[in-house]
C-alpha cells in the first residue's frame, strides 16, 4: 500500500514537472496569420513558429533546465521587431499593445523580471555606465552576471574581476557566474603579444589537429559559425588566400562554434572550404572560445611564426595587403 502511494505521488510530481508552460503575447493592429518566430539561441534550436489571431499569439514551451535565452521576431511589427528574453519554467506574458519590443512589457520568471528592471534604468543612461552601476547595486541578481558577460568585450579582465568579486556567492555559483569565473581563469594573460594557448580539435575528416602543429608559419585563426552570414561572406576571400599563400608560409585555420556538427559539415561543403576547418561544439562557453575571448563573430587572430598574437580582427577586417606585408 505504501509502495503504491509513493509511486502515485512520484507520477503526479513527474507529470507536473514535465508539463509545458505558456508564452502568451498581446498585440495591436496586426492582421490574423501574422507570423511570430521564437528560437532558443542558447541551445541552438531551430525556430518555432506561431501566428497572431485576434491580436494574440501563444507558444507552448517545453520544460527547461534552469533558464535559457530566447530570440523572438515579428516582422510585421512597427518599430523594433525583435528582442531577446529569458524563459524558464514559468508562464510568460508579453504586452505589445501599441508598443514595439523597445518598450514591450514582458512578465515572466525571475531572470526575465531582473532584465526588465535593468532595461528601465538603461533607457535613461549610457549603456556601459548603466550596466556597471546595475551590477554594483544588484550583487544578488544573476542578471548581473549575465551583464558581466556583455561587458567583457570593452573592459579589461581586472575590471571584470573586481565586479565579479562583489557578486553574492549564489550569483557566482549560477550558470552565468560560473561562465565568468571560467572566463577569468582561461583568458588570464591573453592579449596582443602573448603566446597562444594550444588546443586540439577534429577536422572535417575526423582527424585530430593541434594549433601548435602549424607553428613556424604565419597563422590566421578564424572563429565562425554556419549561422553567421558575415562569417561566410569571408569564405571566398579565405579560399583565394589559401590557394595563393598556403605554400608560402601562411595558414588559415577556421574554428566553427556550431553545436551541430552536421550544420558545420553542410556549410563547409556549400562554401567550398579548402583550408583547415575545425569544430568546437562547446561553442561560446567552451574553454577555447573563453581563452581566445570570442564574444561575437567573426573574430580572428593573426599569429606569428613563434605563436604570438600580432593582431585581433573583427567583422572581416583581414585583407591581402596585411598577408603580403607579413610574408615580405
Amino acid at each position: 500500500m505504501n509502495k503504491l502511494i509513493i509511486i502515485t505521488i512520484f507520477s503526479i510530481v513527474f507529470k507536473i514537472q514535465s508539463q509545458n508552460h505558456k508564452l502568451v503575447g498581446y498585440t495591436s493592429n496586426l492582421k490574423d496569420s501574422t507570423k511570430v518566430l521564437l528560437r532558443n539561441v542558447e541551445m541552438d534550436k531551430p525556430f518555432d513558429t506561431t501566428y497572431v489571431v485576434n491580436n494574440k499569439f501563444q507558444f507552448d514551451i517545453e520544460p527547461i533546465n534552469g533558464h535559457n535565452l530566447f530570440f523572438m521576431r515579428i516582422d510585421k511589427l512597427e518599430g523594433l521587431r525583435r528582442d531577446l528574453l529569458f524563459i524558464d519554467n514559468s508562464d510568460i506574458e508579453i504586452d505589445l499593445r501599441n508598443r514595439d519590443f523597445n518598450s514591450a512589457i514582458i512578465k515572466g520568471g525571475k531572470m526575465q523580471n531582473q532584465r526588465m528592471e535593468f532595461l528601465k534604468e538603461e533607457n535613461s543612461q549610457a549603456s556601459q555606465y548603466t550596466k556597471v552601476n546595475f551590477i554594483k547595486n544588484h550583487s544578488n541578481y544573476e542578471y548581473s552576471a549575465y551583464l558581466l558577460m556583455d561587458l567583457r568585450m570593452n573592459m579589461k579582465n581586472e575590471e571584470i574581476q573586481e565586479l565579479y568579486d562583489n557578486l553574492d556567492i549564489e550569483v557566482k555559483n549560477s550558470k552565468y557566474g560560473k561562465i565568468i569565473s571560467k572566463y577569468l581563469e582561461k583568458s588570464k594573460g591573453f592579449e596582443i603579444g602573448a603566446k597562444v594557448s594550444d588546443f586540439t580539435l577534429k577536422d572535417v575528416n575526423g582527424n585530430d589537429v593541434s594549433l601548435n602543429s602549424f607553428l613556424g608559419k604565419f597563422i590566421y585563426l578564424d572563429f565562425w559559425g554556419s549561422w553567421c552570414g558575415i562569417c561566410r561572406e569571408e569564405h571566398p576571400f579565405f579560399k583565394k588566400m589559401n590557394t595563393k599563400y598556403k605554400n608560402k608560409g601562411f595558414e588559415i585555420i577556421s574554428v566553427s562554434l556550431d553545436r551541430d556538427i552536421k550544420k558545420w559539415e553542410r556549410a563547409s561543403i556549400q562554401d567550398g572550404i579548402n583550408w583547415t576547418s575545425l569544430i568546437d561544439t562547446s561553442s561560446f562557453n567552451g574553454d577555447i572560445a573563453l581563452t581566445y575571448k570570442v564574444f561575437s563573430m567573426p573574430t580572428g587572430y593573426l599569429i606569428d611564426r613563434e605563436g604570438k598574437v600580432i593582431e585581433r580582427f573583427f567583422n572581416g577586417q583581414l585583407d591581402e595587403d596585411t598577408i603580403t606585408n607579413l610574408l615580405n
